[in-house]
């Protein structure tokens, strides 16, 4: 292998209706990289840029009014 080599996740045939395929590029680390970790951070940045004001996916959420409580 070569020192250009990366390591890459590719999620393929997902079972949702928008995404097809998910592809991610690990960096380049010494030590091993737990699974959930992994999946934490993929979770984080899918959520950061669902969330970013100029892509067409964000939305606004307004916030619920309390109608009985305190």
């Amino acid at each position: 292998m070569s020192d250009n080599t990366k390591k890459v996740i590719i999620l393929d045939n997902i079972k949702g209706t928008n995404i097809q395929q998910a592809i991610f590029v690990l960096k380049d680390k010494k030590e091993a990289m737990a699974y959930y970790d992994i999946l934490d951070e993929a979770n984080g940045i899918i959520y950061q840029y669902i969330n970013q004001p100029d892509n067409k996916l964000s939305r606004s959420v307004k916030k619920k009014r309390k109608l009985f409580g305190k």
